[in-house]
């Protein structure tokens, strides 16, 4: 009223310039008495769905620990809480303010596990190792046992069933505050504690054939590592041809898969079992060897670095000058650096040792050998 009164007067004593004063004058008046006189509004979400996970995103398998970032199973949406602020006779305009939160549940692995580590949202730790969360989280893990329940928020909200996700380890995250991340579900990811302490190759492939439900023996020894995942959707080959890049392992198959890694059993072939004859002939041992140029002159992987917060790494190995040939593999695997390094400059060994072939013709008793055995020739070479 007396933004009106005031702004009349002064348009009549001074023209525009007065109306303008009155009408300044006058809005102080009113809000003096009356308070705000109007309302602000805060930012506020347009749309409350979430985006969901797509179909048919392959559930990873995890051995030891290792960091990923799971797949957004169910969600109940984006929830929006409305406040307000000011609006006194002394406190100016009122202020809305909206703030939002969501519950949801990400699958992280296909095979139950031991616990969860760091977690990280948008890239920044929000739990620490000990597994102190920085700020407030209420968060449940299920840790993919077969009897496992149904989580209680999920039934709570799915009236008519709710899955409880046997045989997937996962989390549920309730009313997750969403102010930090741009009123938006965070990209999240976490480290997987899934067989705790140090794995190998062979272990890994073994619980692989049986996830499979392919039978598999395992023999030899293997190179250690922090973590392994299997996320690629394909077959069991898929799956274990990493694997048996990383060592010098051997697939045969003989009705049941085996892998066997270094120092596995050699077969012992006798002095003079060499040339066996075919009839009248005798066929002599011929050893053949490539040329040096045919040899990469590096040997590189890629794989996770658990000191940096699993970020991939790269560790090279290198002979004579470094300029030619480079050979490079990327390992679905976690290594500290210096078990990395051993790594490849074991496949470089590996490598220059494929240079050289030997051939031999041995008796009918010897035919038990197969494909990716290990013979021990009678000048002591094993091939």
């Amino acid at each position: 009223m007396a933004t009106l009164i005031l702004g009349s007067i002064g348009r009549a004593l001074g023209g525009p310039i007065g109306g303008i004063l009155g009408t300044f004058a006058g809005g102080f008046v009113d809000r003096a008495i009356f308070g705000g006189g109007g309302s602000r509004q805060g930012p506020r979400l347009g749309n409350l769905a979430v985006q969901s996970a797509a179909y048919g995103e392959p559930i990873p398998h995890v051995h030891g620990r290792l960091r990923i970032a799971g797949n957004l199973v169910w969600t109940a949406g984006i929830v929006e809480t409305v406040s307000r602020t000011g609006g006194g006779k002394r406190s100016g305009p009122s202020t809305t303010n909206y703030s939002y939160a969501a519950s949801f549940a990400v699958a992280l692995c296909g095979r139950p596990v031991a616990g969860i580590g760091r977690v990280w949202a948008d890239g920044k730790v929000i739990r620490d190792a000990a597994g102190a969360w920085l700020s407030p989280v209420t968060m449940r893990l299920h840790r993919g046992d077969d009897g496992q329940a149904v989580d209680p928020l999920i039934a709570a909200a799915e009236a008519g069933g709710a899955p409880a996700y046997r045989g997937i380890a996962y989390v549920v995250f309730e009313d997750l505050p969403l102010a930090d991340y741009g009123n938006r579900i965070p990209n999240l990811t976490f480290e997987i504690i899934a067989d705790s302490g140090s794995i190998d190759a062979g272990s890994v492939a073994a619980a692989l054939a049986a996830a499979a439900d392919v039978p598999m023996t395992v023999s030899g020894s293997f190179p250690a590592m922090t973590g392994h995942v299997a996320a690629r959707s394909g077959s069991l080959a898929t799956a274990l041809e990493p694997v048996v890049a990383l060592s010098a392992a051997r697939l045969t198959s003989g009705g049941v898969l085996r892998l066997r890694g270094d120092e596995a059993a050699a077969v012992a072939v006798a002095a003079g079992d060499g040339d066996a004859t075919s009839g009248a002939a005798a066929a002599a041992e011929r050893r053949s060897r490539e040329a040096a140029d045919a040899l990469p002159d590096v040997f590189e992987i890629g794989y996770f670095d658990p000191a940096r917060d699993y970020q991939n790494g790269l560790q090279r190995a290198r002979r004579g000058s470094a300029s030619g040939r480079v050979d490079h593999v990327d390992l679905p695997m976690a290594f500290a650096a210096d078990a990395a390094k051993g790594v490849a400059e074991a496949s470089l060994a590996r490598a220059a040792l494929r240079r050289h072939r030997h051939r031999v013709r041995l008796p009918w008793r010897y035919a038990a050998i197969d494909a990716g055995d290990r013979v021990a020739l009678a000048d002591g070479s094993v091939w």
